[in-house]
């Protein structure tokens, strides 16, 4: 395979190619791919052979689906799964509770569920109302299945 052809204007936030044609970003690697192989079809991801987000070389390049880009991704040993996931190395990274931004419960509204529920003083449903919530959420609370930090 011939060498990379590195971009070295601006980049995107994981290193590709950008320039900014008729006031768009566009990706370099994917203005690479349309002079060499035309129209990119509708949901379709232009992909790298080498694995440099900066290259640009058409011979580098081809035209796949994103579940094909994965895939190759996976065959190659570059997904973060398993012991290569960040979370492995930096458990304090994982997001717990109110942490996550779309969370509707706090700890302490979690703490509140379960001494409505632990000593059968409400169903799981009349607890549910209480808090706006689905009662399956607080069956999760109330078993340690969610929220299990609290």
């Amino acid at each position: 395979m011939s060498d990379c052809i590195i971009w070295n204007g601006a980049k995107a936030g994981k290193g590709y190619g950008v320039r900014c044609i008729n006031n768009k970003m566009t990706y370099v690697h994917r203005i690479a791919a349309e002079e060499r192989f035309g129209k990119i079809p509708k949901g379709m991801v232009v992909a790298h052979k080498c694995d440099t987000p900066a290259c640009y070389n058409p011979d580098h390049l081809f035209i796949c689906t994103q579940k094909e880009n994965l895939e190759d991704m996976r065959r190659k040993g570059r997904s973060a799964v398993g012991d290569k996931h960040r979370t492995k190395k930096h458990p304090e990274l994982i997001l717990k509770g109110s942490q996550i931004g779309n969370s509707k419960l706090t700890e302490e509204i979690v703490k509140q569920i379960r001494e409505m529920y632990i000593p059968r003083k409400m169903s799981l449903t009349m607890v549910a109302k209480e808090f706006g919530i689905a009662f399956q959420t607080v069956s999760k609370i109330v078993n340690r299945k969610s929220w299990k930090h609290v």
